[in-house]
């Protein structure tokens, strides 16, 4: 290929305008790879070493898968029909972003992989070269399909495509069954094989033709097509059935003369394109019995089917030139067995705004083989369907001529059946397909990323703030997820029950054409809080004397070897430093254990040790009057209290009484009697064991 450029002119703001012209005169343009494997989550496509790096940045792309549907199980006349066409047909274009070789080439591309392919069911890729103006000097066509690439010409041209020779890709799609000698020269079962769909080892007729079904690899035989593959002649010596496309293939031919009949191959299935937006290959024809294969006589191979054009752009001028693909005819003479069918015509797409001239398209189903034979009269190869033609206007153009036929049938060429079809038809014609709508995307890729912060440690009563963040070109869950817990906020603060060691993950997920897309996150988080429990004994009940000694142990969880301990109040335990110790009991108050890691994380506990407090005891009121009843005001202290102080004061504050000794007031001051009114007194004693101070204060009022 040789691309001309031209300079026409600079315009008014100076920049440089160009023109371009590209004259193409080798036979192919296109390159392919198959595809090993596809990873929506990294938008990558993975190809065979070598494969890969013929493709360049920038590239488009077409995606393309060939095969995959379920087809109708069974030994019946509905067997090989489809079920479910899955992801056969499924195509897209798309533009590559990197290519990097390993132990296979990986292709990563600029948007999102869109549409959802299954690389069982035969994915290839295949460039889509770009041009402005292009001329095509000598025939062009594509590598012809072999099983796991070729079978596509595709090209886009933003300008106008100039034919100065015809597109041609006929013959170059899915192939035809191989005619094999597989059941010998006698007939099956004594009486010929009437059942449908068989397994190659049961030798009970012809291969089928290629398919969207997957009755192709496995050699298996008989007259029930594989999707739009069609049907293999039954043993004996029956013909094969047309490949389908647009509509049905042929069925093919029987063997009619004699004890041993051989039923004819169905045609392949009439394929749906526009329900669910699909680029399909239409089917081979299926092989002729075969019982006496050699060099000099036996039957003969299916044909194979036309391949897909795919061209898009502005508009066309052929100059008499055409687009063709066809099926192909079988050529060659089945002699003393069955005949193999014409493959269908081929899907031929154009996306284009114009057509400037008269152009011809042709997708003409294959005609079915003929046969010779002076005996038996077996069966001819049926015809294939005609293909189709997918315009991406709503109708017709007035200068465009589609010749879409379907193949014609094979005959019989010598007596007694000259002439005969022996039941073998023609392929059904082709036809028009509208609107089609080419399968572009254009959402940019963003891989899935996470990330959430580092590991943590934390102290005593912290918390640790988990914080992640996460994106992607997709709507994704996200989860924090650790023993026993979960939350679904990207920020939250984590503050567990327990202290240790746990393991936070961070997780976001999507699920995207069948394949879970997840990052995951691990974050440690280290609760250094330990667990304290103190145990204090106390022999009185409830409470023990001044003075006493009071077991304090320490249950801590988790152990730590490195672990400071410290007891308050210091003076009052013994030792201050362990985690086991005694405290001396004065007064009722809390005894409290600090516990530091090495790291200095903390944790505080205390316990309350009740202790025995000596009483003193006030009326209210007195009334000093000589009756010998109430006459003083005696505080009563209990037995282990010793009297520093004992004073009395008017409600303006002037002591009118004060010992420390006799702490019996009469209600005067200087032996004068006070009258009756509030009085203020004030005790201080000390603890005769423990030398601690209790001071108390009150009122009492005299009554006279």
């Amino acid at each position: 290929m040789k691309k001309i450029f031209l300079l026409i002119t600079i315009n008014l703001f100076g920049f440089i305008t160009l023109s371009a012209q590209s004259i193409i005169n080798t036979p192919t343009i296109n390159k392919y790879a198959n595809v090993l494997d596809i990873d929506y989550c990294k938008n990558t496509i993975e190809v065979p070493t070598g494969l890969g790096v013929q493709f360049s940045i920038g590239d488009k792309l077409l995606i393309i898968q060939m095969k995959g549907a379920s087809l109708n199980e069974g030994n019946n006349a509905n067997s090989g029909k489809i079920d479910d066409y899955n992801n056969a047909g499924n195509y897209e274009i798309n533009e590559i972003k990197s290519v990097n070789s390993g132990a296979n080439d990986i292709i990563t591309f600029k948007y999102q992989i869109e549409r959802n392919f299954d690389v069982s069911g035969a994915v290839q890729i295949v460039n889509i070269p770009q041009y402005e103006d292009v001329v095509i000097e000598n025939t062009l066509t594509c590598l012809a399909w072999d099983g796991s690439i070729g079978g596509i010409l595709a090209f886009n041209a933003t300008g106008k495509i100039t034919l100065n020779a015809s597109i041609n890709v006929s013959e170059k799609g899915f192939r035809g069954g191989i005619a094999q000698d597989l059941g010998g020269a006698g007939c099956f079962s004594g009486f010929g094989y009437t059942g449908f769909n068989c397994e190659l080892s049961i030798e009970c007729g012809a291969p089928k033709g290629e398919g969207i079904g997957n009755r192709f690899e496995s050699q298996e035989l008989a007259r029930t097509p594989n999707a739009n593959g069609g049907g293999g002649g039954n043993d004996h010596n029956a013909g094969g059935g047309g490949g389908g496309a647009y509509g049905i293939g042929g069925l093919g031919g029987e063997r009619t003369n004699g004890s041993c009949n051989g039923y004819g191959g169905f045609g392949g299935v009439k394929l749906d394109y526009v329900s669910e937006n699909k680029m399909l290959f239409s089917g081979g024809g299926g092989a002729g019995d075969a019982g006496n294969l050699s060099t000099i006589s036996g039957g003969t191979s299916g044909g194979n089917a036309g391949a897909i054009v795919f061209i898009s752009g502005n508009s066309i001028q052929t100059n008499g030139n055409k687009i063709i693909s066809n099926g192909q005819n079988v050529t060659d003479l089945a002699i003393g067995d069955g005949a193999g069918a014409g493959g269908a015509g081929g899907l031929i797409v154009l996306e284009l705004n114009s057509f400037l001239d008269q152009t011809e398209i042709e997708n003409i189903g294959g005609n079915g083989g003929n046969v010779q034979d002076d005996d038996s009269c077996p069966g001819p190869g049926a015809g294939g369907s005609g293909g189709s033609l997918w315009l991406s206007s709503s109708s017709v153009p007035s200068n465009i001529n589609l010749i879409s036929n379907g193949g014609l049938p094979g005959i019989l060429t010598i007596l007694p059946c000259i002439g005969s079809n022996n039941g073998a038809t023609a392929g059904e014609n082709g036809g028009f397909l509208f609107d089609f709508p080419s399968y572009e995307a254009d959402d940019l890729f963003e891989q899935l990323t996470l990330t959430a912060g580092s590991d943590t440690i934390i102290c005593g009563e912290g918390v640790a703030p988990l914080r992640a963040e996460a994106s992607a070109s997709n709507n994704f869950n996200f989860e924090w997820n650790w023993t026993n817990g979960s939350e679904t906020e990207m920020n939250f603060n984590f503050d567990p029950e327990f202290p240790g060691q746990y393991n936070v993950s961070a997780n976001a997920r999507y699920v995207y054409n069948d394949q879970v897309c997840e990052e995951i996150f691990i974050v440690k988080v280290d609760i250094r809080k330990p667990k304290i429990d103190i145990v204090a004994s106390s022999f009185f009940g409830d409470t023990v004397k001044t003075g006493d000694a009071v077991f304090v142990n320490a249950v801590i969880s988790p152990l730590n070897s490195a672990y400071i301990y410290e007891w308050t109040p210091s003076d009052r335990v013994n030792p201050n430093n362990d985690r086991n110790a005694i405290a001396t009991a004065a007064i009722t108050e809390q005894v409290c254990l600090k516990v530091t890691d090495e790291l200095g994380c903390s944790n505080t506990e205390c316990v309350d040790i009740f202790v025995y407090e000596p009483f003193i005891k006030t009326p209210d009121a007195f009334s000093p009057n000589g009756d010998d009843r109430n006459d003083s005001f005696i505080p009563i202290l209990s037995e282990d209290l010793k009297v520093v102080s004992f004073k009395v004061y008017d409600r303006w504050g002037d002591l009118v009484y004060a010992t420390s000794e006799n702490i019996a007031w009469d209600g005067t001051k200087n032996g004068k009697e006070l009258p009756s009114d509030l009085y203020i007194w004030h005790i201080k004693t000390k603890q005769i064991l423990s030398n601690v101070i209790f001071e108390r204060q009150g009122n009492v009022s005299i009554v006279r």
